[in-house]
């Protein structure tokens, strides 16, 4: 994955909402099939399309029993002959539907899988869609580790252009597949593919009488476009309470294009669709059809608290089961929300440009290695110490929340503190198998949040010492970073 590490968009969003019923009509945009291009072997992602290839695709590999078993059941029809002595068999699903195919050679020298047979359609008969071969003149990119005995071939394939069927409707939808391939010794051909979206949706949306770009994207790879945000009320799944990201809009992406952003930075510029989102300075139910092509969005009115926290810049999530927010906070600018329970899922600290200040050395002077760490961490400005060209340099740190943290309550009319960040403690963790015993070591906030990346260069690596009873010395070392 292509990670885009830059500063962070410095952006106050005030939502000017009044409490009572809206009275606004619902507002309707039809938005256009956009098809990506694949991108020539070697060559990085434009800064302008990052965001629409930032997907998590489908993930198959051939040795799982359980895709070979959906197979079996989606598929009846298959080619009379393989030229893979192990051909690769797996279920695609779109819409809710799935799509057998078969990863296959297109003779029987071929390196790897390249060409690709897919029950396009969805008739469960792969031999009346044409193959998708690799094209004869594609480079692929291979690597060789001879102590391990194998040799890594890529494969991308053309983009498949297709229709689905599903959800008592159907629409148009591509995407890209690669296949990569493992090959011991010549004789055995492990391997496993990737499925990513290859086509997202566009349109203009005119709100408060102003016109605005608005850009939708299938985030999961699975052919919709109405996918609602999961919220996981337990903090199950893998981004605390956010279980499904869903949906991704891109409102009036140009202003991502042009400001310093890190990856993956969630503003009102950037969310995960819900019941209800804030689009354009408002607070609005968004409802989408499947493929995409249609997007309603109706103004609402609720009663309306103000948050705000103590650090100069802070970017959060928050999630409840009504909606999705992703604000840009300053502790002199408190922003409107909506009253009610929100859980924070994520939270970034961010360097101000214009109050940033610079640690001190002499602060630093006496501290052990560790508390370095916190120290470091506990500035949401540029953090440096006078070391010569490796100072280390911190631009903004993000942090998850999962079910650690007490959700926060926003009353109506009045104004809440969101207590995240500083000051920071170094927890330490000890799991054992048997006779070993692992360390890990995290740094908290007051929150209980965990820090998890620092953009910038690293502080010091934190040092530990484990002695016996009788205070020998038993280990020593540093923690790694990841």
């Amino acid at each position: 994955m292509r990670f885009l590490c830059l500063p962070l968009l410095l952006l106050a969003v005030l939502f000017q909402v009044e409490t009572g019923r809206s009275t606004e009509p619902p507002i309707k945009c039809r938005l256009k099939l956009v098809r990506l291009e694949p991108l020539p072997p070697g060559k990085n992602c434009p800064e302008n399309e990052i965001l629409l290839r930032s997907v998590r695709g489908q993930y198959f590999s051939n040795d799982l029993q359980q895709a070979k078993n959906d197979f079996s059941r989606v598929v009846q029809r298959e080619p009379t002959k393989y030229h893979a002595a192990h051909p690769f068999r797996a279920v695609a699903k779109f819409g809710g539907r799935k799509y057998g195919f078969v990863l296959d050679k297109q003779t029987a020298n071929s390196k790897g899988y390249d060409r690709l047979y897919f029950d396009l359609n969805g008739n469960g008969d792969l031999t009346d869609d044409v193959p998708i071969d690799v094209p004869k003149d594609s480079k692929t990119t291979e690597s060789v580790r001879s102590e391990n005995g194998w040799t890594g071939t890529f494969y991308l394939f053309p983009r498949v252009d297709f229709r689905i069927h599903a959800a008592g409707t159907e629409w148009d939808y591509s995407f890209f597949l690669r296949s990569i391939n493992n090959s011991r010794h010549e004789k055995e051909l492990t391997s496993y593919a990737r499925l990513y979206s290859a086509a997202y949706r566009q349109g203009e949306i005119t709100l408060g009488g102003r016109k605005h770009t608005i850009i939708l994207v299938d985030r999961n790879t699975n052919g919709r476009f109405d996918v609602l945000v999961g919220f996981a009320s337990d903090g199950r799944g893998d981004a605390g309470f956010v279980s499904q990201y869903g949906t991704e809009i891109l409102f009036d992406p140009d202003i991502l294009i042009d400001k310093p952003l890190g990856y993956g930075y969630i503003t009102e510029h950037r969310l995960f669709l819900a019941r209800m989102n804030a689009l354009g300075g408002r607070f609005c139910k968004i409802k989408v059809t499947p493929g995409g092509d249609e997007l309603t969005c109706t103004p609402v009115a609720a009663p309306i608290g103000k948050i705000t926290v103590p650090q100069p810049l802070c970017n959060v999530w928050l999630i409840n089961e009504q909606g999705f927010l992703a604000l840009d906070l300053r502790n002199d600018t408190p922003v409107a929300i909506p009253a009610g329970k929100w859980h924070l899922t994520y939270f970034t600290l961010g360097h101000d440009e214009k109050n940033g200040q610079v640690t001190e050395q002499k602060q630093m002077n006496n501290k052990s290695p560790s508390d370095k760490v916190v120290q470091h961490a506990t500035k949401d400005t540029a953090i440096r110490e006078d070391a010569g060209s490796e100072s280390p340099v911190i631009r903004y740190m993000s942090a998850s929340c999962g079910n650690v943290c007490e959700p926060i309550t926003i009353i109506a009319g009045q104004t809440t503190m969101l207590k995240v960040g500083p000051p920071y403690t170094p927890t330490l963790t000890v799991t054992t198998q048997g006779k070993v015993a692992s360390l890990g070591l995290e740094v908290r906030g007051i929150g209980q949040e965990t820090i998890y990346f620092l953009s910038g260069s690293p502080p010091p690596k934190p040092s530990f010492t484990i002695t016996d009873p009788q205070g020998k010395v038993v280990e020593q070392g540093d923690f790694e970073y990841g």
